[in-house]
């Protein structure tokens, strides 16, 4: 029973960060000239994919999906992608075209992200300005910790905004920054 859990926090960590990293080189700029690294390198992951695909049962050679297996969204997605581009398994840019398929909503959950982080920045001036009025005042770590955790907020938003793509990617960047210049004026103005 353990062993089953570990090996499939294993396969989400190791198609998770796969994913990632294949999302970071589709949209690199001259990820379309075949001679460049960011090409070569989404090719050779996503034939790595296919292989632990292939070993663990996932997908059989002629794409069929196999996925009543399956009992993780990670691996399901990865051989979604394989099964709808396997009309142009014969296609030169097969791997590359089975990769965008792969991570194409990736850009929309970065803005998701982005827009809850922002959110979690007010959420947490409100809390800690309704805290400042019930004890009165905020001091030692706890303050540290306040400060932290609404830095982070927007350090974390603003790297969100930049996976995104689009008008999306610049309003939520200019959202974080408009954010975290107020956030540093508050703090110099009022200490």
């Amino acid at each position: 029973m353990l062993k089953r859990y570990f090996i499939r926090a294993l396969w989400t960590m190791i198609l998770s960060t796969l994913r990632f990293f294949t999302h970071l080189m589709v949209r690199k700029r001259n990820i379309l000239n075949r001679e460049k690294k960011p090409y070569k390198e989404t090719v050779k992951n996503m034939k790595f994919l296919e292989e632990m695909l292939l070993e663990n049962n996932y997908l059989d050679k002629n794409y069929h999906d196999l996925t009543d297996k399956m009992n993780h969204k990670a691996a399901e997605k990865a051989v979604n992608a394989f099964v709808s581009k396997k009309e142009k398994r014969e296609d030169e840019d097969f791997y590359f075209l089975v990769a965008q398929e792969w991570v194409k909503e990736l850009d929309k959950k970065s803005f998701w992200t982005s827009l809850v982080f922002l959110g979690l920045f007010f959420a947490l001036c409100g809390a800690t300005i309704g805290l400042t009025q019930i004890v009165g005042d905020i001091q030692g770590n706890a303050v540290w910790v306040i400060v932290t955790a609404l830095f982070s907020s927007i350090v974390l938003g603003i790297f969100n905004s930049l996976r995104s793509r689009g008008w999306r990617r610049w309003s939520m960047f200019f959202a974080h920054v408009l954010t975290i210049s107020s956030f540093f004026f508050l703090i110099i103005f009022f200490s």
